[in-house]
Formats: structure tokens, sequence, C-alpha cells
């Protein structure tokens, strides 16, 4: 760890966050999913009026899914440009944290999906789908287990792109600490923009997008302090 970033700033850089994984636990046992989750269903029709529409689905989803793929696919091209042109070489090392932070990030958040079978609230049967909802003994008891198609759906795979950009605030953290919370209010507004598309969609409960915030800035802070030793 650098020794210019006090031990008390070390740990709550991961301390607060942290508590935002607790909330997420919360709300999923409370229920409070569910109330939210109501507020975008229409009960009498029996389904997600917005699931297909075109600001959630084709806006949201389909293209928020290639800012993504655009700031990884920069991230790589500056990498490759940095071994020929000196210009891009001072950059080399932040794209490369920042490549592995989308990577590592969205790609622990897919595994999660792989092994929980967290059902996506258009799949439970009291939102027009076909499965049973299931609690976390359940769900723990079988990790790794169930199949069925329909489920799958925690953490949230498609905000989780949009947090992982939380790593933008430690790329600035020790250059400009302006332009790091600009980076991190970008990152997150960008993060809640996706997470409500979705949430609208049917497709996640608000536990999953917040936990998928989490694992993204867990993934991001121990790259910087570990590997990256807080130089980028």
């Amino acid at each position: 760890m650098n020794s210019s970033i006090p031990p008390i700033g070390f740990w709550r850089l991961l301390l607060w966050p942290s508590l935002l994984f607790v909330f997420a636990m919360i709300l999923s046992l409370a229920r409070f999913d569910q109330f939210i989750a109501e507020a975008f269903y229409n009960q009498q029709l029996g389904l997600w009026p917005f699931k297909h529409s075109w600001w959630a689905e084709t806006i949201i989803h389909r293209g928020g899914r290639k800012i993504i793929i655009f700031t990884a696919s920069g991230s790589l091209l500056v990498m490759l440009l940095s071994w020929s042109d000196n210009f891009w070489r001072p950059l080399s090392r932040s794209a490369f944290y920042l490549l592995l932070c989308i990577g590592l990030g969205t790609g622990l958040v897919a595994t999660g999906k792989y092994i929980l079978d967290r059902p996506c609230p258009w799949s439970l049967q009291q939102y027009g789908g076909t499965r049973q909802e299931i609690s976390w003994r359940e769900t723990l008891s079988c990790v790794g287990l169930t199949r069925a198609k329909s489920g799958h759906c925690f953490p949230a795979g498609h905000s989780a792109g949009a947090f992982s950009l939380s790593a933008g605030y430690f790329i600035f953290l020790k250059h400009n600490r302006k332009r790091a919370q600009q980076a991190l209010f970008l990152s997150l507004a960008l993060g809640c923009l996706f997470s409500f598309g979705q949430i609208a969609r049917g497709a996640h409960f608000l536990s999953h997008c917040l936990c998928s915030a989490w694992l993204c800035w867990v993934v991001n802070w121990v790259l910087y302090f570990g590997p990256f030793k807080g130089k980028l």
C-alpha cells in the first residue's frame, strides 16, 4: 500500500461500499425488492409493460452494452498503441487497469449468475413466469447444482459493466481528486441508469444491482491496492 494514503482512508474505501452489500441483502430479505418491482409490473394484464420498450431494451440495455464494449476496446487499443508510440505509453498502465477492472468485475458477476439460482422477477410465478420463489438458504444449499433455464439472474450483469467503470476513481485518485470524484459520479450515474432500465423490464431486482455495484468496487479496490500498488 502506498504510504501517502493513510490506513483509515485505505479501509474506508472498502468499508462504506461493503455496507451497500449488507443493505442489498436486507432489501432482499425484507421483500423490499418485490415492492419496487411491483411498481413496474401490470397485475391486471399480467405483464411487464417496459420489457421490450424502446428506451429500456433498445437504448439502455443494448445501447448500454455497446458503451461498455467500446470502453474496453478503447483501453485495449491504447495498450496496443503504447508498444509502438511513445505518446500513448504513459496511459498504458491505466488502460490495462481499466481493462482488468471491466473484465474481472463483469466476469465475477457472470460466475455468480452461473452458480447461484436466483430467478429474475419476470421468471417468477407472481410476475407471469413459471418459477417459484426460493429462499437464500435453498439457493446456497445448491450452489452450482441447479441449471434451470429461467433463472440465474444474481448479481445483475448489465449494470456490472457500468459499475466497473468506477475504476476511473482510482485512476485519478492520486493525481486529481476532483476528476476522481467526477469519474465515480459518472460510473454510478450510468450504473443507476442501467439498473433502472433492467428493473423496469423485470430483468432484475434492486438488490441484484446493488450487489453488482459492491462486487465491482471490491475488484477495483483490490487491483488498485494489490497488483498495481496504488500507482496508475
